[in-house]
C-alpha cells in the first residue's frame, strides 16, 4: 500500500516556498492521485534530504519537512479570528481546499472578508488535524 505525505519545500533556484503532496511509490492511478506532485520518494529518502538539506540531492527542490496524510480523507476550510470562527462545510479534496484559498484569499468573498487579519485552516474531517493555517490578507 502506497503512503502519502504533505511535504513543505522550496525550489532551489529562487528560494519560493511551496507544498506538495508525495506518494512513496511511482505507480499512478488517474482518479486518486490527480494531486500527487512527486512520486517514488520514500520517508527515508525525505528523511535524508531533509538532514542533509538537500546537499546530495539531483531535484530542483528541498524538502522542509512532511507529515503522512491519508489521501481518502476528506478536507473542510475553517476560518478564524480572535472572537468567532466558521466552517465552509466541504468534504473535497485536500488540493481543492488549497486551491479554493488560493484563489480567494485577500478577497471579499466567502468569509475571507469577515476573517481579515485571522487565519483561514484546512482541516481533516474524519481527524480534526488541521493541515495548514494561513493568515488571511
Amino acid at each position: 500500500m502506497a503512503n502519502y505525505y504533505l511535504a513543505q519545500c522550496y525550489w532551489r533556484d529562487n528560494l519560493s516556498e511551496f507544498e506538495g503532496i508525495f506518494k512513496d511509490t511511482d505507480d499512478v492511478i488517474e482518479e486518486e492521485d490527480d494531486n500527487v506532485f512527486f512520486y517514488g520518494m520514500s520517508k527515508e529518502a525525505m528523511d535524508k534530504d531533509i538532514a542533509d538539506k538537500g546537499e546530495d540531492s539531483m531535484l530542483d527542490f528541498v524538502i522542509v519537512s512532511y507529515e503522512k496524510i491519508e489521501p481518502e480523507n476528506t478536507y473542510d476550510v475553517h476560518f478564524n479570528d480572535d472572537t468567532s470562527s466558521n466552517n465552509l462545510g466541504f468534504t473535497t479534496s485536500l488540493e481543492h481546499c488549497l486551491d479554493y484559498i488560493e484563489m480567494h484569499n485577500g478577497s471579499s468573498n466567502s468569509y475571507f472578508g469577515d476573517y481579515k487579519g485571522g487565519t483561514v485552516s484546512v482541516v481533516c474531517n474524519e481527524t480534526g488535524q488541521t493541515i495548514t493555517e494561513i493568515k488571511i490578507n
